[in-house]
């Protein structure tokens, strides 16, 4: 509703990013979650996509929870440092960045309503064109 914004903050205590949103009204910050980069809110604001790095596993996570950070849930296991996600706009899927499966490298779509991801092709993906396609480079 662009009444807040949705950002990461280093914290010294655990040598980790936390994610946080700023009230833009009344200044005041809120924590997420205390393990989140790279936050993305869906479009309807429901949701939030996040990377935690949190150890001893040494793989990033790509985690959904709700907008105010409960009920958390693992989407993907991701080799590299971001899985570049990004919302579909109608809130019902995330595409993402991963070395996964049996493809290799490439773009995944994750469906929020079946809890499946799917392979869709190599490359990044850069952007959504509409609510099932994808651009990719």
């Amino acid at each position: 509703d662009g009444g807040s914004i949705v950002f990461t903050t280093l914290d010294p205590t655990i040598s980790h990013y936390s994610a946080l949103s700023l009230d833009l009204t009344t200044g005041q910050t809120r924590l997420i979650v205390p393990d989140g980069s790279t936050p993305k809110l869906s479009p309807d604001g429901a949701w939030i996509a996040f990377n935690s790095w949190l150890k001893p596993d040494p793989l990033v996570r790509l985690m959904l929870a709700n907008s105010d950070g409960s009920e958390r849930r693992l989407i993907a296991r991701l080799s590299g440092d971001d899985g570049y996600e990004e919302w579909s706009p109608d809130s019902t899927k995330i595409a993402f960045v991963a070395d996964i499966d049996e493809n290799g490298f490439g773009t995944h779509v994750y469906d929020l309503a079946t809890g499946e991801t799917r392979f869709v092709t190599d490359g990044t993906i850069e952007r959504w064109a509409g609510n099932d396609h994808i651009l990719v480079s």
